[in-house]
């Protein structure tokens, strides 16, 4: 509960307030807090306009610590601007950096979108974790190039399979295209 001296809560006034060239939204659920086109997250307690400092997620990700009605939360900032200025998205919906970029929460950057989109969105920004990006493989381009070169000239699976310290299984798969298909994307 706001001090007796606070003013009215921000998400009860008329939205006009103005900080530089930014129009500041209020942030739903969070009604002493704003957002701007930039992406920036604004506290309006007691009257005072104070931009919040934002901190890094270990997911890359900028966030920020908000007190709501359940007490102190970190939230994700391209979330906040998007539910500031776009609503709540459709059930299933995910926030979207449309640049690929995860820091750039501006609102020109943002959509809603379901997690195919983003999956899309990401292998085209290069940010998805395919090939030698994902932490779980065992090979890289090269061994993979490598890999198709054998086969093409004929050398068995289990024998392609020992020399990269893989099982059989992968190279069939390498061979029908069904893995490291952004290298490969063909059938031997």
């Amino acid at each position: 509960m706001p001090s007796p001296n606070c003013v009215i809560p921000f998400a009860s006034r008329k939205i006009s307030t103005l900080v530089g060239n930014s129009h500041l939204k209020p942030i739903p659920n969070f009604i002493d807090y704003a957002a701007d086109e930039e992406g920036n997250i604004w506290s309006l307690k007691c009257g005072k306009i104070k931009k919040l400092r934002l901190a890094l997620s270990r997911y890359g990700y900028l966030r920020v610590l908000l007190c709501g009605h359940s007490g102190h939360k970190f939230v994700a900032v391209h979330r906040m601007v998007l539910l500031a200025f776009r609503g709540e998205g459709l059930p299933g919906q995910e926030c979207r950096h449309i640049d690929g970029n995860r820091v750039n929460n501006r609102i020109s950057n943002l959509a809603w979108g379901t997690k195919k989109e983003n999956c899309a969105d990401r292998v085209i920004h290069g940010t998805a974790p395919i090939g030698s990006r994902n932490g779980n493989c065992k090979l890289n381009d090269s061994d993979v190039l490598e890999i198709i070169s054998l086969l093409k000239s004929g050398n068995s699976l289990a024998s392609i399979g020992r020399k990269f310290g893989v099982n059989k299984t992968l190279i069939h798969k390498i061979k029908k295209g069904e893995n490291w298909t952004h290298l490969t994307g063909i059938n031997i």
